[in-house]
């Protein structure tokens, strides 16, 4: 892969917003500080570009998910690290924890599985009761982590538009080729800064920002279940998906040649199969137009 120059890259980034959101007659992001990396290197941009009192940060968690590789919470957790960090103003930060409205919507739904009527009993508004059955349980999980995503972003539009402000999105190349996102969830923003940055160079520039190195160092993931995490949903480390994306979609060698760059036939086969699983997230919606 081509060698990536983090302090070019942060000045072009830098120049680029202030650039664009003043084109646009903005002032000011919103944006989603998870704890993760992606996340912490775009809010620090996004300070240096336009000032920590016009950056505002959501925490938007869903608590009902136990922690399960060391992660903190409360006052000691990694979001609340980058807001110290880089003197984001307290007003600045909206706490918002999204469980209420999660669960709500997982019960109307049926994700759990609750579809058949058994007879009279207390459903609301019914006179029916529900009658539990056998899910799939990685179904669920999938289903339900697609409502975080989307009321995430709900939350997050809605408070741009108190703001007057724009949706600034986290998502880097990889997670974007792979397909690896919610449509109208986590891919919905109103300006990118690092969709043009493969995982593997995100960590450089996080490095080279002083991002803190429990927050690099932790595993990539959105939290959407217990144990989730974005490499073993897409079966291999970031290393070699970014490698594949690379020489097989980027530069559009074939097979043999990317063998040269230590790439198993297997690796290649499994990240590219994940990614053509994902292709129509790339496509929708699809549009008749009159002839």
């Amino acid at each position: 892969m081509e060698e990536f120059d983090p302090k070019k890259f942060t000045e072009e980034a830098v120049n680029w917003l202030k650039k664009t959101l003043k084109e646009q007659g903005f002032e000011k992001v919103v944006l989603g500080l998870s704890g993760g990396v992606d996340s912490a290197t775009v809010a620090d941009l996004a300070v240096k570009a336009l000032g920590p009192g016009n950056v505002i940060v959501a925490l938007v968690p869903y608590l009902g998910i136990p922690i399960e590789d060391g992660r903190n919470r409360g006052p000691e957790r990694d979001e609340l690290k980058m807001v110290k960090k880089l003197n984001i103003p307290m007003e600045n930060l909206f706490f918002g924890p999204i469980d209420s409205v999660v669960n709500e919507i997982d019960f109307t739904l049926n994700l759990k599985g609750l579809k058949e009527y058994d007879g009279p009993g207390d459903l609301p508004g019914t006179g029916y009761d529900r009658k539990e059955v056998k899910i799939d349980q990685k179904e669920y999980d999938i289903r339900k982590g697609n409502v975080m995503a989307r009321v995430r972003m709900t939350f997050l539009f809605d408070l741009a538009k108190e703001k007057n402000a724009l949706v600034l999105g986290t998502m880097n190349k990889s997670e974007y080729l792979m397909g690896y996102f919610t449509c109208y969830g986590d891919e919905a923003a109103g300006i990118e800064l690092i969709r043009s940055l493969y995982k593997t160079e995100v960590y450089q520039l996080a490095e080279y920002l002083g991002v803190p190195k429990e927050i690099i160092e932790k595993p990539p993931s959105a939290e959407l279940w217990p144990g989730q995490t974005d490499e073993d949903e897409m079966g291999a480390p970031y290393s070699i998906i970014d490698k594949v994306l690379y020489y097989r979609v980027e530069k559009e060698f074939s097979e043999e040649e990317t063998f040269q760059f230590g790439i198993t036939p297997e690796d290649q086969k499994k990240v590219l199969a994940f990614r053509e699983k994902n292709r129509f997230k790339h496509e929708v919606p699809y549009v008749f137009n009159v002839p």
